[in-house]
């Protein structure tokens, strides 16, 4: 992208407003991850920051932690209910959130939550 273009593009951002803005970030994150053959880039969903959540992972933009959605998962919940329980989640941010836990270390509480919901729906 040529930077003049780039520039209009930043100055547009900078005139939504927070919410605008964060909804902009999970809609080309959804986007990106279209393009990368439906597997999820979880740097490009997933955040940590200690001002939000006590530092917990959660999907950025939200304050939805990659724990409540595993939680939520390995209860039996579906994708689609906790879309329709947090309007402001995706698929593609669950699916997230799953390839997040997996890629934690096997002891880790997160992972086996992960692969609990794995078991459920793998059956």
């Amino acid at each position: 992208m040529n930077s003049q273009i780039f520039e209009k593009v930043i100055k547009q951002v900078d005139q939504l407003d927070l919410d605008e803005q964060l909804d902009l970030m999970i809609y080309l994150a959804s986007k990106t991850n279209k393009l990368t053959n439906g597997k999820p880039i979880i740097k490009d969903l997933i955040s940590q920051n200690p001002d939000i959540l006590g530092g917990e992972p959660c999907i950025i933009g939200t304050r939805i932690s990659v724990q409540l959605i595993l939680e939520n998962l390995a209860a039996g919940r579906t994708k689609k209910q906790l879309c329709y329980s947090y309007p402001r989640l995706s698929e593609d941010a669950i699916e997230a959130a799953i390839a997040y836990g997996k890629s934690l270390k096997p002891n880790h509480h997160l992972r086996k939550l992960a692969e609990e919901y794995c078991a459920i729906f793998s059956r």
